[in-house]
């Protein structure tokens, strides 16, 4: 048969098996071994095969799979299927899962259902793609509890498990907004609610599962005992599976009482919002209720569907980017322990009369300075832009360096309508790095950012910076992507410059041999700043790439993916006027961290050969590559003693050295090659 009917699949859905049930932890340590246990008491439950599945926490992978089989389709087929089934990846996602069923229960489960579990609740949002007929149940306790058990347990650093902690709730409280159609089939329950009223909370989780709380053991659930506690982790008396008994010393609830205003304070500031939007009282500086909201991180906006006459196949392969780059650049997990920042918590920042007061638990001040220099003809342009943020609670330090144009007048007359713009003038041209350091002393706000006087900021960049340093606290500068135009008289471009995302933990690492972002992006602490010395007069044309590669040696350095300003490449520009001053000062610089990090000096001539081979310009000889390729192996070594990096980020780094080295002998045989054809 060749008609559509023939073609008609019988069914689109996997076959039927008992509803699976999954638990989804907020973190580790939220208790996720002791409600499965709890539901396991139940005739009708039945534990999955690997202790933690970890299926959504990689689902990425298998989503980018499914669009990449959609991507090969020839534009027919696609269009003909996507008429008889309804969304084709998503359909093979549904089948996927169906099979990673039967893996869990291995042998089968039979009419009973199966429980599994997860500790985190990375791409949370993929369980129902996966498995259509799910009911999920996600387990959040107190934060405080929660990193207090981590930090004993697993030496957690307390500041970076907090901010782990209030990630983790915002994608929950994410989950919660975009899934409201699906209430029925999630739960949230509280680790709490378990421990002091088990037989009650218990009956409604049953309920909400549709199980017979009749059949259910509730005296047996009264004295599970609890796999993993901390305090037999910490005495050594077990690991993370063994059972412990619920004895006198047996107190989840107060694992946090001994905290003192410090850490509750800094708690409070990163994830009491969270906390409120759960239930949770707080106690300590900042403990005042707040409106809590069910919003998280902004979503990034989609591209919406392709059009109905539009190739399928381009739909499908820019989801498979973005899925993997999902995956592999995730935001919000700190990677390791290097150089954690004081929080400030006593105070509020100094801010000028006409400010708009702070909107939320932590709304610091933020000091946006930019100098300019004959640029009337741009300036309105960069001013606005920062004016219009969405982020309100800002002062702007405008300092004319001298300028001899209509400068003057345009910064004074934003001085007379705006109250946050302050104005300042240069008696003669002073230069850049001066004029920046000037800015430096003159700023009152805890966070210090940059904008140039001929590019723009979008309204959202300073509201998403502060957001992430707030949920970031070891992170001392946040920069973020551009978008690069040619056309003045452009807002936009396809251009994003970097191209490529780079995770924290690899930042210091690229800074070695190049800047990585532009100037005016960064949001800095002032504290980090001032410990770095600020802007040094002898890097000119360089000097943001120098104080960029003194502070990653001891804080991290984010850069978001997203492209949060617009700059518009001008040919009469520093990089265009001094850009071989810009290239001798950006070599030295880089020398500089390179000696560092080996905690020896380099040579000129050492530097300049890493240089060149990790930038890709030919080497003189197979020697002088030699001699490259062993000292980028002995600063790869060094960074990896210094940072403690993933599997895959060392991998990353060894892939990149590997290709660099491979393009160098290709080029250097290519060159010998020609040479001996013209002999």
């Amino acid at each position: 048969m060749t008609d559509a009917a023939a073609l008609r699949c019988k069914s689109d859905a996997p076959p039927q098996r008992p509803r699976p049930i999954f638990i989804f932890g907020i973190l580790p340590r939220s208790g996720t071994n002791f409600l499965q246990r709890l539901l396991c008491l139940h005739p009708d439950c039945v534990p999955a095969r690997p202790w933690e599945d970890f299926l959504a926490y990689q689902s990425p992978l298998l989503e980018a799979y499914a669009h990449a089989v959609a991507a090969e389709w020839q534009p027919e087929t696609a269009r003909r299927l996507a008429g008889l089934i309804d969304d084709p990846p998503a359909a093979l996602l549904r089948h996927l899962g169906d099979g990673l069923l039967g893996l869990l229960a291995d042998p089968p489960a039979g009419p009973r259902r199966l429980v599994s579990k997860t500790p985190w609740v990375r791409h949370l949002d993929a369980v129902f793609k996966l498995f259509p007929d799910a009911q999920l149940l996600l387990l959040v306790r107190d934060g405080r509890a929660v990193v207090e058990s981590g930090a004993r347990s697993f030496w957690w650093d307390y500041h970076s498990a907090m901010q782990q902690w209030a990630t983790a709730a915002h994608t929950i409280l994410d989950f919660q907004e975009g899934h409201g159609h699906l209430a029925e089939r999630f739960r949230v329950v509280r680790y709490e609610d378990l421990h002091l009223h088990t037989e009650s909370t218990l009956d409604g989780i049953l309920r909400f599962l549709d199980l017979d709380p009749g059949a259910y053991d509730f005296a047996a659930a009264r004295d599970c005992p609890v796999l993993g506690s901390s305090e037999a982790l910490r005495s050594g008396a077990g690991g993370l599976d063994h059972a412990a008994e619920r004895g006198p010393q047996f107190a989840p609830l107060e694992r946090w009482q001994a905290w003192g205003d410090d850490q509750l304070g800094a708690f409070n500031m990163i994830a009491g919002g969270a906390m409120l939007a759960f239930g949770y009282p707080l106690t300590g500086p900042g403990a005042a209720p707040a409106t809590a909201t069910g919003a998280g991180r902004p979503r990034p906006a989609g591209d919406g569907d392709a059009p109905a006459d539009a190739d399928p196949r381009t739909h499908h392969r820019a989801e498979v980017r973005r899925l993997l780059d999902a995956y592999r650049h995730e935001l919000g997990e700190p990677i390791a322990r290097r150089g954690h920042l004081e929080l400030q918590l006593d105070g509020q920042p100094k801010r000028p009369g006409g400010s708009v007061a702070p909107s939320g638990p932590w709304s610091p001040l933020v000091s946006v300075i930019l100098p300019v220099y004959n640029m009337a003809g741009h300036l309105p342009r960069a001013i606005d832009s920062i004016l219009a943020q969405t982020y309100e609670h800002l002062e702007l330090i405008l300092i004319d360096d001298g300028s001899s144009d209509e400068t003057p007048a345009i910064v004074a007359d934003y001085a007379r309508r705006d109250a946050r713009v302050r104005a300042f003038r240069n008696p003669t041209n002073l230069g850049l790095i001066a004029t920046l350091n000037r800015g430096l002393a003159l700023a009152h706000g805890e966070l210090i950012a940059r904008q140039d006087a001929d590019n723009r900021s979008l309204p959202t960049r300073l509201a998403t910076q502060v957001r992430h340093l707030a949920t970031h606290p070891d992170i001392g500068l946040v920069a973020t992507r551009v978008y690069v135009v040619e056309d003045p008289a452009a807002e936009r471009s396809d251009y994003i410059a970097p191209a490529n995302y780079v995770p924290p933990s690899l930042m210091q690492w690229e800074l070695l041999f190049a800047n990585c972002f532009s100037h005016d992006t960064v949001v800095m602490r002032r504290p980090v700043v001032a410990a770095a010395g600020g802007y040094r007069t002898d890097r000119i044309h360089a000097e943001d790439y120098d104080l960029w590669s003194r502070i990653g040696r001891s804080a991290w350095i984010a850069l978001l993916p997203e492209a949060l300003a617009t700059w518009y490449r001008n040919p009469l520009g520093v990089s265009g006027r001094h850009s071989e001053t810009q290239w001798q000062t950006a070599r030295a610089i880089a020398r500089d961290g390179m000696s560092h990090l080996l905690g020896q000096p380099l040579a000129a001539a050492q530097a300049d050969r890493v240089l060149d081979l990790f930038h890709g310009n030919p080497l003189a000889s197979e020697t002088e590559l030699d001699r490259a390729a062993a000292l980028l192996d002995r600063l790869q070594a060094c960074y990896r003693a210094t940072v403690e990096l993933t599997p895959p980020e060392s991998a990353l780094i060894e892939a990149q050295l590997a290709s660099r080295t491979a393009a160098a002998r290709a080029l250097l045989l290519a060159q010998r090659l020609m040479n001996e054809c013209s002999a």
